[in-house]
């Protein structure tokens, strides 16, 4: 089966888009303090808005809380919710 160029070329611009990351400085800003204690609701709170989880928001609260990307990702694959 073939894959035209197009399409191709439409889902590769797709996956380019930059998302507006402004929610996610709030959702971080909302919180009393950068403690990772705070994970799981800020992780819920950024899926409420985007539905999902992008990879520059799981970026900005690594670097937020001072968590790894494993912490993260081990939160995400045990809490079905996420």
């Amino acid at each position: 089966m073939e894959v035209s160029e197009s399409k191709v070329e439409n889902q590769d611009a797709a996956e380019e888009e930059e998302i507006d990351l402004t929610p996610v400085h709030e959702v971080l800003n909302s919180f009393p303090s950068q403690n990772r204690r705070y994970l799981i609701p800020i992780l819920q709170k950024i899926q409420a808005v985007y539905r999902y989880l992008p990879d520059e928001a799981l970026r900005l609260a690594m670097e937020k809380l001072e968590v790894t990307r494993a912490e993260i990702f081990g939160v995400i694959s045990f809490y079905p919710g996420l």
